[in-house]
């Protein structure tokens, strides 16, 4: 897993046209499957007022993401 930090997401171009204009402030991605002609990912997000997402989330996310991999695999 790769934390950012929101001062720096905010800085980037994709944090500037795609995730601001639609009021997402925090974000959970997970890589399902891929190969150098693939990716198939998943995300969770949510706006600055919701606040960022809590350690007990966070847990949840880790724990559906295998399973979301096995799937994707199918």
């Amino acid at each position: 897993s790769t934390i950012i930090a929101f001062d720096a997401l905010e800085r980037t171009e994709f944090y500037q046209e795609l995730l601001r204009p639609r009021d997402i402030g925090h974000a959970l991605f997970g890589c399902l499957a891929g190969n150098q002609d693939f990716l198939a990912g998943t995300n969770m997000h949510r706006s600055l007022r919701r606040g960022p997402f809590q350690q007990a989330e966070l847990a949840k996310w880790q724990a559906l993401l295998p399973h979301l991999r096995r799937a994707a695999q199918l």
